[in-house]
């Protein structure tokens, strides 16, 4: 007489073994216990033969959490450029200039500082979300930063804000960054630090640190941040970022936030 076999998991280390007889079902008859989370059980059921047998695969020894590879320190991410203009002032001011313009020079202060930095677009080229994304990936670097310019229909909207992404493990990243610190907490604490360093003597309002799911930041899976730089919307920021000495501050003040959180063990 011949038998399908079906299994199914009754809780963990539990296996119900459920016995058809062509068509007719027969209450489960045998209860193993004990059997391995993740093992493969066989139940072979033979006419006079009574007593199931379980086959267990050997355990696997858990994949090795490679390194850090050694390469870049920062990635530095000038948003828009090439025909992606971004915002734009009254003025004229393109967020594509003034992003690039504030990471060269946020490159120099990290490079005197003996790090490697790495810039997405180096040029006024345009940069698709996805490359940005992988260029941070495949960099080994411990930070990314995204440096953008605002925009909003209401032209008194104003100041300075900061964007990390709340939950990795929300969009199937589930990645620990340095093996106990989690890649939102990381991105968190380089947030805070970019926030203080821009709370103090600055003339912009301080709008706080933000949460949204942008691209470059659920995509790059390490710690990365977006900031923005002010409203180009706005008269007086926009006369801010299109002054040569405030970008050079603002570089400064980003440059000074990145080497605190190298400090604190990125």
């Amino acid at each position: 007489m011949r038998y399908e076999i079906f299994l199914f998991l009754g809780g963990i280390g539990t296996v119900y073994a459920v016995y058809l007889e062509r068509e007719h079902a027969i209450q489960p008859i045998g209860v193993m216990r004990n059997v391995q989370w993740g093992a493969l059980a066989l139940v072979l059921v033979v006419a006079g033969c009574a007593t199931p047998e379980v086959y267990a695969p050997p355990r696997m020894p858990p994949a090795r959490v490679p390194a850090r590879p050694a390469g870049w320190d920062v990635v530095l991410d000038p948003g828009h450029g090439g025909q992606q203009f971004g915002a734009r002032g009254r003025r004229g001011t393109a967020e594509k200039s003034v992003t690039l313009d504030i990471a060269h020079r946020l490159k120099r202060y990290l490079e005197q500082a003996g790090l490697r930095v790495m810039l997405t677009r180096t040029g006024d080229q345009t940069v698709p979300l996805a490359q940005r994304s992988e260029i941070g990936k495949r960099s080994g670097a411990w930070a990314f930063l995204s440096i953008h310019a605002n925009a909003a229909k209401n032209a008194a909207a104003s100041g300075f804000e900061v964007y990390y992404l709340p939950d990795a493990a929300q969009y199937g990243r589930g990645v620990a960054y340095a093996s106990t610190r989690s890649l939102p907490d990381a991105s968190y604490r380089l947030a805070r630090l970019i926030q203080r360093e821009f709370r103090r003597d600055w003339p912009l309002q301080d709008r706080g640190i933000k949460q949204a799911r942008f691209h470059v930041l659920k995509h790059t899976l390490i710690p990365a941040v977006l900031v923005e730089t002010g409203f180009l919307t706005n008269s007086r920021d926009e006369l801010l970022l299109n002054d040569s000495a405030a970008r050079e501050e603002i570089a400064r003040r980003l440059a000074n936030a990145l080497l605190a959180f190298r400090r604190q063990g990125a």
